[in-house]
């Protein structure tokens, strides 16, 4: 016992200073300027250069100003971060007299032409691009030019869109009354062009499934899906190691995207059993993973964890299932049956619910009868 101490010791001082030595990979946006007292408008200002710099998205200036913005974002405290967004909502919005001038001119060469010129065709298709363009946010440019030009600039935006996501709450809720109605609707339409623009960068077609492994994976790596996990939560390092090992039982995959390859998106614990278990215990339980000796012939998905706030709303979740279940199949033929065992979300709450209102009901009855 006590070698195995020692042993477990070694492991987590050797995975302690590997996570350490990661610290000095800080990302672009996480600069050493401290602005915790930043001004309202300092910030103004630079999202009125921002939104100028974006009209000509391919000059160096944009790349530049883009670059500040984030390292802005990066560098506030949480207070002046919900400042920021409320104004980055609005500043780099549309401009509503922008939008009412473009629809009056697209109104008015459809009324005061025929259809059928060719001229008059190209020109209403013209009026209905310059409407389009002034009614899309300057924000949308923004977005686009930090993830094509900045290398962290997809994990950016999925930090800013988690904060966005507590402001919101924050708003709802009452406790941030510096937000207004108006202030709401705006950080509510930015986040949900935030998921948009989340979902159209998280191309399936660019993802990587990897499997993650006791053996082979590093660490840093290892404490992030220890932590992610949210579904049967992980107490020890032994414990993560009876999810990995052995392959032949236990298996891990999760998705990466290119941009940010040492973040898992979304990851899913497979178990490797000879039926399909009836609870989860048959699967967590130590004794049944070491006694079982019969052909593996069932897989079963007991837990999945999405790892990042920001992808609330960008469905991932069964892409990956059929990712594994195409991998699986592959690299290991004789499985015929894939199953889940997940927990339902809310279903004890439901279920005691309508045990009571049938208990109500029944009593009521007797009491009918008896009368």
């Amino acid at each position: 016992q006590s070698t195995w101490g020692a042993v477990g010791s070694s492991m987590r001082f050797l995975r302690h200073a590997q996570s350490l030595l990661c610290l000095s990979k800080r990302p672009l946006w996480r600069g050493s300027l401290s602005y915790s007292t930043v001004q309202p408008h300092t910030i103004e200002s630079l999202l009125s250069k921002t939104k100028e710099a974006l009209k000509t998205p391919e000059q160096p200036q944009a790349k530049q100003v883009s670059r500040s913005v984030c390292d802005l974002f990066g560098s506030l405290n949480s207070q002046d971060k919900s400042k920021f967004l409320k104004m980055f909502a609005t500043e780099l919005n549309v401009d509503i007299q922008e939008v009412d001038e473009a629809t009056k001119r697209f109104q008015h060469v459809l009324q005061t032409s025929p259809s059928s010129s060719l001229n008059v065709q190209q020109m209403t298709l013209q009026a209905a691009h310059n409407l389009r363009a002034v009614s899309t946010p300057a924000y949308h440019e923004f977005f686009s030019a930090i993830q094509t030009n900045h290398v962290d600039g997809g994990k950016f935006t999925l930090d800013m869109r988690s904060h966005l996501q507590e402001v919101i709450k924050e708003a709802k809720a009452g406790r941030d009354t510096s937000i207004n109605a108006g202030d709401l609707w705006r950080l509510q339409m930015l986040d949900n062009d935030l998921r948009d623009i989340l979902a159209s960068w998280i191309s399936i077609g660019s993802m990587e499934l990897r499997s993650i492994s006791w053996e082979h994976t590093g660490g840093e790596m290892l404490e992030k899906i220890q932590k992610y996990e949210k579904v049967h939560a992980i107490k020890s390092w032994l414990q993560l190691k009876q999810r990995l090992t052995p392959k032949e039982r236990r298996r891990c995959y999760a998705f990466f995207h290119p941009s940010i390859p040492e973040e898992p998106l979304i990851f899913i614990y497979v178990a490797l059993c000879d039926h399909i278990p009836t609870g989860i215990d048959e699967i967590l339980h130590e004794e049944y993973q070491s006694n079982q000796q019969n052909e593996r012939n069932v897989a079963v998905f007991y837990s999945i964890s999405s790892t990042q706030t920001g992808l609330q709303g960008v469905e991932l979740g069964s892409f990956l299932i059929k990712h594994v279940v195409e991998r699986l199949r592959s690299e290991l033929p004789n499985i015929n049956c894939f199953t889940t065992l997940s927990p339902i979300p809310g279903f004890m709450s439901w279920f005691k619910l309508q045990l009571s209102q049938h208990h109500h009901h029944h009593y009521q009855q007797q009491q009918q009868q008896q009368q």
